[in-house]
């Protein structure tokens, strides 16, 4: 995350994966995201899975089982995603 301004740069992930299409829930709660493991240089790309985060980078949560090939959308009350 960073601010309009360019200050306050903060990582909120930390995993060696690849995590992509971050979106924002509504209620500005959460941001729901695609890890993509595998992403090193010689290494197989892996299917991704969606994933939560809250802002301060806590509350990481994997939602997916099976493999994921695009990113994830809120509905508009925050309570579900489609992908």
């Amino acid at each position: 995350m960073i601010n309009l301004d360019g200050t306050g740069l903060k990582q909120i992930t930390t995993s060696p994966a690849e995590d992509h299409d971050p979106v924002w829930s509504p209620n500005g709660s959460t941001i729901l995201f695609t890890r993509i493991p595998g992403h090193k240089k010689g290494e197989r790309r892996s299917d991704g899975h969606l994933w939560t985060v809250r802002p301060d980078g806590t509350h990481l949560t994997r939602l997916t089982s099976g493999p994921v090939f695009d990113s994830g959308a809120w509905s508009p009350d925050s309570k579900r995603i489609i992908f």
